[in-house]
Parts: structure tokens; sequence; C-alpha cells
């Protein structure tokens, strides 16, 4: 939604008007964002905090773009479900109207007579401003007599309410256009059927986009003909494309000249001319360049920096090619495009008088390493955004890609007197590589790490360490791949061979949902391991013989009561073990019973209570057969000796305490307490 709220914005400074935005959910939406804010809050849809998010970027974009906190979730499938959202979009056009008594009537009319035309005539569906204001007047009587401000405030209330689209003409002086002449005011073009430019001509392009591939230096699927260098298209090529694209749509189209698009094209920033060695135009167009990669990207940046060097541009022109501010014009789409998950995630390219710098959208870069200096821009901008992918709270550290520090005792404090270990759940966003500290948060904050900021501050002599697995609920060529015998010996591994986790303290190991089934998994596998003979194996005895205890947040021991719910995709390979009287599952906790049994694990858990709604790929699945997601039969073992189930927490928010005093929290912290008593 962020890199929506760019693109609205960029072209919303025209008329210094800031746009209104309401945000809908559906559950079909498997934007990127949507699915993060999903993972990041809680797996099930609560718009309660969704509004937290939205209230980030209604500060985020204030003066730039007016966001309404009131969300609406609906079926897009169910036009009974979309009926209200309509009246209520209207209610808040009627709301609007009412502010300014004149000219929304007379755009209202207005608004009216474009429908008409356009479906009667068939109107080009792009006009000279000039055009445009004499069928203002022409339509509307009281419009005749009225001064040229009064035009141009109804030409910038329909632009601000969606009639029509205006496009500012605004050039740099001194540069020459295609057409050979300098650069002058020149008269805007308004596209009175915007849904032509947004939805059909730039939706087609889009979709050419997606067959975009770069094949020995040329452009594979329906663009084959059209060469690639560097990331940019042969203008001749390009035009060629457009005119195709043109003559084969509606007869309206018909009447828009290459050359006329191309204009608009380029005014918006949807696409960029520039003249590369040998003289020829080339054009870079974002909302094609996704199927690109990340390598094109980067000789296209490189192509326009060494031409900036080379002709030196002036700065504003330079802003006009590369992403980052636009002067009053705001963020623009490309800048929006590489911030998106086609691009490079979270960062921005920032142009001053001086040269280039890549920042990043939440830090800036200081101090680079001596080796930056030898890089290209591209190389720049790679390795900018690989920093960024993970992006850690302050205070924990990366010990492994599967094991990480979220708080350690001081140096100087001697050795840790606790270590504890949490093993989160199957994750609905697997796109997100923080999702492993998010299950952990506080129930209505997100971004407070409980185990960060609560824990340390009951256990200031614990070492606190967050697992990271691959627990995808659905299977794909990368994910969902590893079984649970995989994944317990690639924890095992990374804990005692890298953590050195569990070499002179007791271990508590704390597992959330299928995380519990984890760890007693890990505890059935490091026993195997530290039976074999050799000083290879004593790392695994003594983290072994640490485990002093174990507790779960609603662990289905026997299956869940409701299945994951996906049936879109196949399943990942853990999911196996989630399935009701899973033999595999049986045998495992067979296992762990009797090896608690030899090794005096102690056991606690709690238990959910209330029904759980779960989003996977935006396939909501509700819990059938129990109106719990881990029913008490599942979760009562012998195993464990004591089960509490607590009121008004669900299978997600189990793990989600509001405050220091909620229970889920203190049942924990007095487990912990008994553990370091007897050790």
């Amino acid at each position: 939604m962020e890199e929506w709220l760019k693109f609205i914005v960029s072209n919303s400074q025209i008329t210094g008007s800031p746009p209104r935005v309401l945000a809908v959910i559906t559950n079909r939406d498997r934007s990127e964002t949507i699915l993060k804010l999903r993972r990041s809050n809680y797996p099930r849809l609560d718009l309660g905090h969704f509004k937290g998010e939205l209230v980030l970027l209604q500060e985020r974009f204030a003066g730039r773009a007016e966001l309404f906190l009131d969300l609406h979730h609906l079926n897009a499938q169910s036009k009974r479900e979309v009926k209200p959202l309509t009246e209520y979009i209207f209610q808040l056009m009627g709301s609007f109207f009412s502010k300014i008594p004149r000219v929304p009537k007379v755009c209202s009319e207005l608004s009216s007579a474009l429908i008409r035309i356009s479906r009667s005539r068939n109107p080009s569906p792009v006009w000279t401003e000039s055009t445009f204001l004499e069928f203002c007047k022409d339509s509307q009587t009281a419009l005749r007599d009225v001064s040229h401000e009064v035009l141009q405030a109804v030409v910038s209330y329909l632009h601000d309410v969606g009639s029509i689209i205006k496009v500012a003409r605004d050039r740099i002086k001194g540069v020459k256009d295609n057409t050979g002449d300098e650069s002058k005011d020149k008269e805007p073009w308004i596209v009175v059927d915007p849904n032509w430019l947004t939805q059909n001509f730039l939706g087609e392009l889009i979709c050419q986009g997606h067959h975009f591939r770069v094949q020995d230096g040329s452009i594979g699927g329906n663009w084959s003909n059209n060469e690639v260098s560097g990331g940019l298209a042969q203008a001749a090529n390009f035009l060629r494309l457009l005119e195709e694209v043109l003559r084969s749509k509606h007869n309206s189209w018909r009447k828009i000249e290459v050359s006329l698009l191309e204009d608009i094209m380029q005014d918006l920033d949807l696409c960029y001319r520039v003249t590369v060695e040998d003289g020829s135009g080339r054009y870079f167009v974002p909302i094609v360049y996704g199927g690109l990669g990340e390598r094109v990207l980067f000789k296209v940046l490189d192509t326009l920096s060494a031409q900036v060097d080379q002709e030196a541009w002036h700065e504003q022109e330079l802003q006009k090619l590369l992403p980052g501010h636009h002067d009053d014009k705001g963020q623009r789409e490309i800048q929006a495009f590489c911030a998106s998950q086609h691009g490079c995630p979270g960062i921005e390219l920032e142009v001053d008088g001086e040269g280039s710098q890549e920042t990043s959208s939440s830090s800036s870069y200081s101090n680079p390493s001596p080796s930056e200096a030898e890089l290209t821009k591209g190389e720049k901008f790679l390795a900018a955004s690989e920093s960024q992918k993970i992006h850690l709270p302050q205070g924990v550290s990366k010990i492994c890609d599967e094991v990480y520090e979220i708080y350690a005792p001081a140096a100087g404090s001697g050795v840790a007197k606790l270590e504890v270990v949490f093993i989160h759940g199957l994750q609905s966003d697997v796109s997100d590589e923080t999702s492993f500290l998010s299950a952990w948060s506080v129930r209505g904050v997100p971004s407070n790490c409980w185990l960060k900021s609560w824990l340390p501050n009951r256990f200031p002599e614990s070492r606190i360490i967050c697992v990271s697995y691959d627990a995808s609920p659905v299977k794909t060529s990368s994910q969902g791949t590893l079984d649970m015998f995989l994944t317990a010996e690639n924890l095992i591994s990374s804990l005692v061979n890298l953590g050195e986790i569990g070499q002179s303290c007791p271990v508590i190991l704390v597992g959330h949902s299928l995380g519990g089934l984890v760890a007693t998994n890990i505890c059935n596998r490091v026993h195997k391991v530290a039976s074999y003979s050799g000083a290879d194996q004593i790392p695994y005895t003594k983290f072994r013989d640490n485990i002093k205890g174990l507790f779960f947040y609603s662990t289905p021991f026997k299956g869940l009561s409701s299945f994951w719910g996906s049936k879109e995709k196949e399943s990942g390979d853990l999911m196996s073990n989630l399935g009701l009287l899973d033999t595999a599952t049986a045998r495992s906790n067979e296992d762990f019973a009797k090896l608690r049994a030899t090794y005096g694990w102690e056991t606690r858990g709690v238990l959910e209570s209330s029904e759980t709604t779960l989003y996977v790929e935006g396939v909501a699945s509700t819990s059938k057969n129990s109106n719990r997601f881990v029913c008490e039969a599942s979760a009562r073992v012998p195993f464990v000796e004591t089960m509490i189930t607590l009121r008004d927490a669900d299978h997600f928010t189990i793990c989600r305490p509001e405050t220091e005093q909620s229970s889920n929290f203190l049942y924990l912290v007095k487990f912990l307490e008994s553990i370091l008593r007897k050790f």
C-alpha cells in the first residue's frame, strides 16, 4: 500500500490538493504489503491492528495524501458485500461535494456529461486543455462567463476526484524535446477517460512486462522483436510497440497519435528517453521493467549516470531520469517501482547537485568501506539492497541464517545463567524475513518484540535466542521443502556448532504451535547424535544434558482440529506433521515421552480458547471441527505436566501478551524462575 501511495501522490501535486485514499482489504489481495501487515500484526485479519499501520502511513504522507482510517474488509467476489462499500464511497463523495457549494455541483454535472459523451460519440480519450475548457463552457452555462481562474479550479477539482487526469508538460527550459524544439510552457493534456490510460493502455503494457525476459540482448515473449541494450529499448522499436498496441484496441484509440502518447508517458514519468553512446534514442519504461530483473536495472542506472556525466545535464533534468525526489512533484512512479517486490525493497536513490548517493528509506549509510568506491552504481544499489533485506531491531544480532541472539548479558558480567530458545510456528508471510520476531510481538504492537523488551528485565543474566526456519505452509521450488527430520537436524547443528548454545548453563526450549513439535524433535535428534562416539559429539552431549525444560504455546501434539486450509497450492512438507493422528508425529511423541522420563525434562504449556481465522496467500480458513484451532484433546498429552487454557486467546495471540501482567507471559516467567531455582 505504501508503494501505491507513493505513486498516487506523485500525480497529485499538479493541483496542490492532496488525494483522498480509502483502504479496502479483500480476501484475494495478494500484495506483498498486505501480507506483511497481516503477518506483522496477526495472521488473522484484524481491522483494529490494520489501523495502527494506517496511522503510521498517514503520518508519513501528511500533507501529501489524506488517508481515511475507515478500513473495509470484503469478499470482492460477492456483489452483496461490494454494494455497501460502493454506497459508502458515494457517501464520502457527497460529503466532499457538500463542503464546496458551487464548484462541485458544476463538476458533478461535467463528470456526468463526460460519461455520456464517451458512450455516445466515442471521442478521443485525450484532449488539449483549451479543448476541454471549451467543452466545459458549452456543457455548463454557468461557466461561460467565469474567469480563467475559476475554470482552472474546475479542472483541478475534476483531477482531484479522478474524473479526469491533468498532465502537466513540465519540461526543463533549454532542453530539447523529441520534436527538436526547446521547451517552453506547453498546454497541458487532459485525459478525459482515466480508465483508458490507467487500466486499458498501461494495463496492457504491464501485461507485456510480465512476459519480459532477457535473451542474448533481446526481450523475449511478446516483445521478441524489440532489441535491448543495457536495459534500454531502442526508440524505433518502442514506438512501434506503442503503435501496435494502439491500433489493436478500441476505435477511439485510433484517434491517438503515438507521439502524443509518448509525450504523455514522459510527462507522467512513466518512461524515460535518453541518448546512448552511438547517438540513438533509447527508452526505459519502469512499469514493464519487472521481469527484466535487477541486473538490467543496474545497467540502466550506469547508462543514465554516464550520460549525465558526459552531457552535464541540469540537476532537475537528472532528477527526471533517476529515481528520487522530483521537486514539488513528490515521489515518482520509478521510485515506487524500485521499492517494490520486483525492484530492491527499502532502497531509494537520491540525487543532489554534487553527484548521486544511495540511501535507505529507513536509515542512511555512513563510513562506506574503501571498496565501495570501486563499485558501479548498479553494484552499490545491489549492495545496499542486500544489507537491508533483514532489518533487525537494535541489539538483535544474527549468528547464522537460523539463529538470532535477542539478548545476552553485558560483557564482563560473566556467563549466562540460563539460555532460552524460542521456536516459532507456521508462517503465512514467508516473504517477511523478520517474521520469526513478529511471532513473539506484543499484542497490538507488532514492532514490540517482548523477547527483547520484557523478558531481559525479568532475567538479566539470561541469553535469549530466537530461531528462524522454513515454516511455509505451502510448497514452492524454494519454500516448504524441509520435512521435520531435516528441520530439527539443521537447527541442532546451528544451535550447537554456530550458536554454542547449551554448553555451560541450563537450556529451555519454548515452542509455539508447530514450533513445539520442532522442539520435541530437536530433543529426539540431539539424543541420537550425542549417542555417537567421538570428540565431535561432545557439544551435542552437553546440549542434551543441559536441556532442563520445554514450554509449549498451543502445540497440536495430535494434530490441528482444522487443517491449514489452503487448497490452492501444494502443502509444505512440515504440514504433514499437523494432520490429525499423524503417524510420524505420534512416534515422535512416544520417543520424546521416553526421553523426558530419562533426563527429567520439565514441561509446561498454555492453550488457546478462542476461534481462529487464518490467512494463507489471501485465502481464509476458519476452524470448522472445533471452535479452537488446537483443541484440548490435541494439546493435552501425558508428557506435558501442566496445560493451562487461557481465555480471550486464539492460536496466534496465545504467544502475544498484551501486558507484562498477561497470563501467557507470566506462566512462562514462573516456569523459567522455577528452573533457575533448581539449577
